[in-house]
């Protein structure tokens, strides 16, 4: 019984590794319904500037599977009215290249495919920040880095 009970230890303990890839999909943090709180553009004279978002644009939100898929919904408030946007996706995949790094792929018909990676972190379970080192004009000012704050709603 002795040899039984120590090679059905030994079984488990050799079976079984650590997953250090952080590509368990179903507990992966990104998995959830998120929205976007604000932006922090990163000014290229050491100031930042905080956008939040708009009562419209708050209705906007992105669902991240755990079969590594995603899907959203956007509204938007250019023409003066909160109106959703029509987007027709033919695919939108996401992976978790290693612990804070993600992959996005995503192709809206009649266009390219678009692949991005962004270094993300999770400061709590229901907060994501996205980070991205683009670069543009905000309120007439260069920026350089930015991110996006994310907060999840379901």
């Amino acid at each position: 019984m002795k040899k039984i009970t120590l090679f059905f230890i030994l079984i488990t303990i050799l079976g079984c590794s650590p997953d250090n890839s952080g590509n368990n999909s179903a507990t992966d943090p990104i998995v959830g319904k998120w929205k976007l709180a604000k932006e922090v553009f990163y000014l290229k004279n050491g100031n930042k500037v905080e956008v939040l978002t708009s009562e419209c644009s708050s209705k906007s939100h992105t669902e991240y599977l755990a079969n590594n898929t995603a899907k959203g919904v956007s509204y938007s408030d250019d023409s003066g009215t909160c109106e959703l946007e029509e987007t027709n996706w033919e695919y939108f995949n996401w992976s978790n290249l290693t612990d804070g790094k993600y992959k996005f792929v995503s192709k809206i018909s009649g266009q390219s495919e678009e692949v991005s990676i962004f270094n993300v972190d999770f400061p709590t379970s229901t907060t994501m920040v996205w980070h991205d080192d683009d670069f543009g004009v905000i309120n007439g000012q260069e920026f350089q880095g930015s991110e996006e704050h994310l907060v999840k709603i379901k």
